[in-house]
């Protein structure tokens, strides 16, 4: 089943815990948004409507960046609603404009935050940055931003969701625990988007 990432609540877990990555190079974050690109997702899959997103709030070693970026669909080995982090094969999910690529190794369980009218869908992954061989860990959240209130029920059905979303993401020299949502409103890591309606999508 599928949560998501960055809107006004964050969600950002666990951090992958690469076995045979090189020494740390790269550290800082950014955050994204998908700057009129939206998303349809279910249970199995994150479909972008278009590959391009904006980048934002950049520091550390991403504060040089160009602010476009590319975005991956990802089609299997999505989270379930069953209290337990997915592990899967890396898959790349963003390509930044000098070639370092952000590869996902798990994401985290779905949780939902209600706001007014809408639900914040919250999706924690972790995985890696690759640059030129060099290999850094990586995690992050990335927020469906949906009409209505939406539960972990609202999946059990065949119905696709349609939604902007926005995110971040932290390159680690370390390996650290970030706060959970209610703290990482603190840092003021929200990109703006409007909602898109909830659909249902006839399989």
């Amino acid at each position: 089943m599928i949560a998501a990432l960055v809107s006004a609540p964050l969600a950002v877990a666990t951090v992958f815990n690469a076995g045979a990555v090189n020494a740390a190079v790269l550290s800082g974050n950014f955050s994204f948004d998908g700057a009129g690109n939206t998303i349809s997702f279910d249970e199995n899959m994150l479909d972008f409507a278009g590959d391009g997103i904006f980048l934002s709030l950049k520091n550390g070693d991403f504060a040089g960046l160009d602010s476009d970026a590319k975005i991956f669909d990802i089609s299997s080995g999505l989270a379930a609603l069953d209290g337990m982090d997915t592990v899967m094969a890396p898959v790349k999910f963003i390509e930044l404009s000098d070639g370092t690529t952000l590869n996902l190794t798990s994401f985290n369980d779905f949780t939902f935050t209600p706001q007014f009218g809408t639900t914040d869908i919250n999706l924690g992954f972790s995985g890696f940055f690759l640059n030129d061989g060099d290999m850094t860990d990586a995690m992050g959240s990335i927020t469906f931003q949906v009409i209505g209130q939406l539960n972990e029920d609202s999946f059990e059905g065949d119905e696709i969701f349609q939604a902007s979303f926005s995110g971040v993401v932290f390159g680690t020299e370390d390996n650290v625990t970030v706060p959970e949502p209610p703290t990482m409103l603190g840092l003021g890591v929200v990109a703006a988007a409007s909602a898109f309606g909830l659909k249902k999508k006839n399989s």
